[in-house]
């Protein structure tokens, strides 16, 4: 028994509607369409208009998380001005650490010693 392949062509409409809304996940195109993941990655080649519509759609949700990520940043500093206690620093070490410019080192020093170096790179002044 020979396999027959489901030939099921979408248009460039139906495409950019199934990305529209999708927050730049392929696998959530491909539902919407009924097709593959790999069939997906071919609209976004044949056109480039669909290319175009799916990077807007990843950079859309980057925005929204880095707008949400300063947010955080930003109520724990207050936070901690507020109450002189310190507050978890874990959004700001990641953001400096996908920014870059940040890295940490920890290098150890004799018994007890511990001695955390911190190196910045300033792109500007290169």
């Amino acid at each position: 028994m020979s396999k027959t392949k489901r030939t099921t062509k979408k248009t460039l409409k139906e495409v950019l509607a199934a990305i529209s809304g999708s927050d730049g996940v392929k696998a959530v195109v491909a539902k919407r369409l009924g097709v593959q993941r790999g069939t997906v990655d071919n609209y976004l080649k044949r056109w480039k208009a669909a290319q175009v519509a799916f990077d807007n759609e990843v950079d859309s949700i980057a925005d929204m998380s880095i707008s949400l990520l300063a947010r955080n940043i930003k109520l724990g500093l207050k936070e901690q001005t507020d109450t002189g206690k310190p507050v978890r620093s874990d959004d700001a070490k990641w953001w400096l650490a996908r920014k870059g410019g940040f890295e940490k080192k920890v290098e150890h020093k004799g018994d007890n010693a511990i001695t955390l170096r911190v190196v910045y790179d300033d792109p500007v002044n290169e």
